[in-house]
């Protein structure tokens, strides 16, 4: 049975969709328009041959490669597991920004879309609470608990080989954005197209909101991520200076 090449499986608000944008409309590869959320939802068990998954897709000869974005994937309980267990040779892109940032990034998306009500200080300060009571809080409000790559990539180094896992820096994106994508086809193994070094920015929303915070709720937030980030660090070669500067 076919089974889809790639994975763009996290992280959030990192750029993912800016990279499986273009990879779109990449002559030999085929990418759904939308988040697909299979192996984050009780979906995938109940269907064991993969046959309305596949449907996404379309024909699974039709083009060389077939892949899929969900950045939850990373993040979201057993999803890398059961990738795994779908396809033990996918390959998996992970993309990754300054942990404050994105966490203000994911406030803000949630605060436009009015699923958050509290202020991103509060919000920081009760994440713990809040994301125990319901697997939608999980999702909506675990803006600092998406911040533990380190723990996240061990997760996924259990699952798949290393030269499975592609690990990509969401500056880098932004500022050579031609050679992430190079890096992205060769990782693929799909011919080489040519990108601009700093295309349009594709954004979920124009509206955008300034997150107004604490200088305590950031330190707050450097201390229960800087034992991960060390590690991160240490094995992806990632910096992000405003996480490091307070």
């Amino acid at each position: 049975m076919s089974k889809i090449n790639f994975i763009i499986g996290g992280v959030q608000k990192a750029g993912t969709e800016l990279i499986s944008h273009h990879l779109r409309h990449h002559s030999e590869i085929m990418m759904p328009e939308k988040e697909l959320h299979y192996f984050d939802t009780e979906i995938s068990n109940n269907d064991l041959n993969f046959e309305n998954y596949h449907k996404n897709f379309g024909n699974l000869k039709s083009k060389k490669l077939f892949g899929e974005k969900t950045p939850i994937y990373i993040f979201y309980k057993d999803c890398m597991k059961k990738i795994a267990e779908y396809n033990s040779n996918i390959k998996i892109i992970l993309i990754f920004r300054d942990p404050f940032e994105r966490a203000l990034s994911a406030y803000n998306m949630e605060y436009i879309r009015g699923n958050e009500k509290k202020s991103f200080d509060q919000a920081i300060k009760e994440e713990n609470q809040r994301i125990k009571l319901s697997d939608e809080n999980l999702r909506n409000f675990s803006y600092l608990s998406r911040g533990y790559y380190f723990k996240q990539i061990q997760n996924c180094y259990s699952l798949f080989k290393k030269n499975q896992i592609l690990f990509l820096n969401f500056d880098d994106l932004t500022n050579n954005f031609n050679e992430v994508m190079y890096s992205i086809q060769s990782f693929l193994g799909c011919k080489k197209e040519n990108y601009p070094q700093r295309p349009e920015r594709v954004t979920w929303l124009e509206k955008k909101k300034n997150v107004s915070f604490k200088l305590d709720t950031k330190k707050i937030f450097v201390e229960k991520l800087i034992d991960d980030y060390q590690n991160f660090k240490k094995i992806t070669g990632f910096k992000f200076y405003n996480f490091e500067n307070l």
